[in-house]
């Protein structure tokens, strides 16, 4: 059984692995071991620079700017579109205030993306 299953070889506790963007480990030790660090630093450098300059296809959600008074005004259905285009569970909200306030609170100061 040699295909994805390998013996770790972790000796002792704590133990420590620095796995980089193209999911190989790059460290196994002891997380004070001198060379923990650099091996840290580089892979989160490595797998934070992986998507700069691909080309995105998701697009923002504007902002919900409407005050509550104008949620309420608006149909169910309308605000139950706004939550699920966000991805946000309707299931929790019983009465057409519901729906309003957690647009209100959730769609206002947060950037979602389609």
């Amino acid at each position: 059984m040699f295909g994805l299953m390998m013996k770790a070889g972790a000796r002792g506790i704590p133990h420590a692995f620095v796995v980089d963007a193209d999911n190989n480990i790059t460290f196994s030790g002891h997380p004070m071991d001198p060379t923990f660090e650099s091996a840290l630093r580089t892979a989160a450098a490595a797998a934070s620079n992986r998507d700069v300059g691909a080309p995105t296809d998701r697009q923002a959600l504007p902002l919900v700017t409407a005050s509550l008074d104008e949620l309420l005004a608006m149909p169910v259905k309308a605000l139950k579109q706004i939550l699920t285009e966000r991805g946000l569970s309707t299931s929790d909200c019983v009465e057409k205030a519901d729906l309003a306030k957690k647009i209100a609170a959730t769609c206002a100061n947060v950037t979602y993306y389609k």
